[in-house]
């Protein structure tokens, strides 16, 4: 019961000092200070104004430098205000107002082509106009004006916020980066636990590295974007920017520990070593974590301590194990027992660099970092490009206007309800352009009312303190906020509780507050799911592009090898941008897989054909990785013609399996030549490393095109 309770203790403290926390803290503070000032001085009406503006500009934050954020929050403060007074003045016209809401849901989710930032913006806009159809203020530019002024309080405390803490969302990224990295590294343990199939293994790592992936990402848009850190000579910029690099490095060389896991199952399980090994990773995977833990404060409490350093006994184990292997097993041994040395090396290196280790060299140029994230563009071109029934985004947007623009007719000429524009706002909240988003934004909406309600329900029934109430208010939107981007039930559960509780400070009378909230939820969340039919934009439709997408990253990556390879000198930014490419193109191909498989249109030929093209497509760029990383990036490779023939043969089976997704080839043609047999003509000491790995490089490459080619012929069936 102690560890238990230890342990949640753990757990809640972890909480409070991630960012999520930390930024609900200071958007609770920007929103309730101005609105209870206002209230305790009797101006109520500026208050809600005020507190609904500062709110929703919030919610529409996204990440970025001081510069891109205080444009996004102004822009949005600018559109929310407008967007409220036009909303205002149509609400005597409800002709007019429809028409408004057509428009506004079609023009405001168009908005996403143009990126994250503008997508957030948009939906806020939308979620301001339901706002203020509720809220029906009397005097429209007036509650404009209140909104504005609500949205530009957020922007200075958000801008005061960032200058005085500038590297706090850079910590919370490498963090975030850092622990779903161990996470990656825990579900690749299961490969040495003879109760889980390997293929169920595959399929936690796969879905693993989306999370992954998509960390990475952010972290990339935070360093890589900030001109301050990037340009900057300050040492705590420097270390941070080092540490994201070795963070994204340290990824790859996880990555690129693969075998043939049937085999080395066996052969661990011969000489009793399963559970070591397993035990080894899940001990790293571990210490993996705590660094993530410590990169949010300014410096690790303790030195780090290489886990085979503190585990003698277990790595003594796993090393005289050697003596009594066969001679390839000995070698996969040695291979293994390098491996853990490396990940130790390199845990040991970012734990230096946290604990203030001085750094001389720049880590990246401002040239180079640009080319490592797309800049978000406002043009005529950006968006014409989507105007096409074949885009998502058009589809959605055409879906979003006529499901609200038929649920706001049916609430004015059919339903009266006080609240009833509640079915609204569930509308724009829950529904998403793909099916399975949609789906379990209903679920977890429906559930979190359900006991947002019901805990509502026994508040509302045995507390009657004004003080508490309000107390509870605060504590409620600090929830929300919290959660928001964590787990959404809970913050279902909490945005349920503040709206009941809020409106019933306001007046709203308790039985019709719960009820009305139940019945709007459930029939928009309805509207939402049934509506997913209307244009309808399905996953299976799609991946063809993302393995066209995997296949092209695939090719780019294999020419940096072929580079290496040849003797050719290969640029190290060049390198890191294919390897970006690769982890995000394989991330939305077992995205699009994953989503698909939910689909009711799911017309897909062979489910386990597409998932082995994945399995042998993962080996693919590990085993590429894992080659460079032997080679220690020594750039200055003896030149090979043998092995560059052989990588310019895997090249050709990915590019005609190209042609044939893209119908350039719409022959179908049998691969008749089998992978080279490579004879290494390098010196003896790399001989093994590259022969070994190039020949296993060119078969996944033959594997992939011929998997890919049963793919694209049950298609046809």
């Amino acid at each position: 019961m102690k560890t238990f309770f230890d342990r949640g203790l753990s757990s809640i403290w972890d909480f409070i000092l991630t960012e999520y926390f930390i930024d609900a803290v200071r958007t609770t503070s920007s929103v309730v200070i101005p609105t209870a000032l206002l209230f305790y001085l009797g101006y109520n009406h500026i208050a809600i104004g005020v507190g609904l503006g500062a709110l929703l500009v919030a919610v529409s934050d996204t990440p970025g430098d001081v510069y891109e954020r205080a444009t996004a929050l102004v822009i949005s403060s600018v559109i929310l205000s407008l967007v409220s007074l036009i909303t205002a003045i149509l609400l005597a016209h409800n002709i007019l107002l429809a028409v408004l809401i057509a428009v506004s849901c079609f023009v405001f989710s168009m908005l996403s082509v143009f990126g994250s930032s503008a997508a957030a913006i948009g939906s806020m806009a939308l979620v301001m106009m339901i706002f203020t159809i509720g809220l029906k203020p009397g005097n429209a530019p007036a509650f404009c004006c209140y909104i504005l002024l609500g949205g530009l309080w957020h922007t200075l405390m958000t801008i005061l916020h960032m200058r005085r803490m500038p590297y706090r969302r850079i910590r919370h990224a490498l963090s975030e980066c850092t622990r779903e990295i161990a996470t990656f590294l825990t579900a690749k343990a299961s490969f040495y636990d003879e109760g889980i199939a390997v293929n169920d293994c595959f399929e936690e790592v796969i879905t693993r590295h989306i999370t992954v992936s998509e960390k990475q990402d952010a972290l990339r848009s935070i360093l890589l974007k900030d001109n301050f850190l990037i340009h900057s000579s300050d040492p705590r910029g420097l270390q941070l920017l080092q540490v994201g690099a070795r963070v994204i490095d340290l990824y790859e060389q996880i990555l690129a520990i693969h075998y043939d896991y049937a085999d080395i199952r066996r052969m661990l399980a011969e000489l009793d070593l399963l559970g070591p090994v397993n035990r080894m990773i899940k001990l790293m995977a571990d210490e993996m974590k705590q660094a993530g833990r410590s990169m949010r404060t300014t410096r690790p409490s303790k030195p780090y301590i290489p886990v085979m350093q503190r585990t003698p006994l277990l790595t003594r184990q796993l090393t005289q194990a050697q003596f009594s292997a066969t001679r390839l097993n000995a070698s996969l041994l040695k291979q293994i027992i390098t491996n853990f040395e490396m990940i130790d090396t390199s845990m040991q290196s970012i734990w230096q660099l946290l604990s203030g280790e001085p750094v001389s060299e720049q880590v990246i140029s401002g040239s180079d970092a640009i080319r490592f994230f797309d800049t978000e563009r406002f043009s005529l071109q950006q968006l014409t490009k989507h105007l096409s029934l074949r885009s998502p985004i058009l589809r959605f947007s055409l879906r979003i206007s006529l499901i609200c623009l038929g649920a706001y007719m049916a609430i004015t000429f059919v339903s009266h309800g006080k609240y009833s524009y509640w079915i609204l706002l569930t509308i724009i909240i829950v529904a998403r352009p793909g099916f399975n988003n949609t789906r379990r934004r209903n679920f977890q909406r429906i559930t979190g009312t359900a006991i947002g309600i019901a805990i509502a329900f026994g508040i509302l029934f045995f507390i009657h303190s004004f003080n508490i109430e309000v107390g509870l208010i605060v504590f409620f939107l600090l929830g929300y906020l919290s959660f928001l981007y964590v787990n959404y039930l809970i913050s279902v559960i909490f945005v349920t509780l503040l709206a009941v509780m809020g409106l019933h400070l306001l007046g709203g009378n308790n039985n019709e507050l719960l009820l009305e909230r139940s019945y709007d939820t459930i029939l928009g969340c309805a509207i939402a799911l049934i509506a997913a039919f209307i244009f309808p934009f399905w996953e299976a439709h799609r991946l063809n592009d993302f393995m066209k997408s995997m296949l092209s990253a695939n090719i780019s990556y294999l020419q940096i090898l072929h580079h290496y390879v040849a003797g050719e000198p290969v640029d190290i930014i060049a390198y890191k941008l294919a390897r970006k490419r690769i982890f995000i193109a394989s991330a939305n191909l077992s995205r699009a897989y994953l989503h698909m498989k939910s689909e009711p249109q799911n017309d897909l030929p062979d489910k386990e054909l597409f998932f082995d093209f994945q399995i042998v497509n993962h080996q693919l760029y590990a085993s590429v990785a894992a080659l460079f990383l032997k080679a220690k990036f020594n750039y200055s490779s003896p030149g090979s013609p043998g092995g560059a023939d052989m990588v310019q043969q895997a090249i050709g089976y990915l590019e005609e399996g190209l042609c044939q997704l893209s119908g350039t080839n719409p022959a179908l043609v049998k691969i008749e030549q089998e992978p080279l047999k490579y004879i290494p003509i390098v010196p003896r000491a790399y001989e093994d490393i590259l022969s070994e790995q190039l020949n296993l490089i060119s078969t996944l490459c033959y594997s992939l095109n011929a998997t890919m080619g049963q793919l694209i012929i049950r298609q046809c069936d």
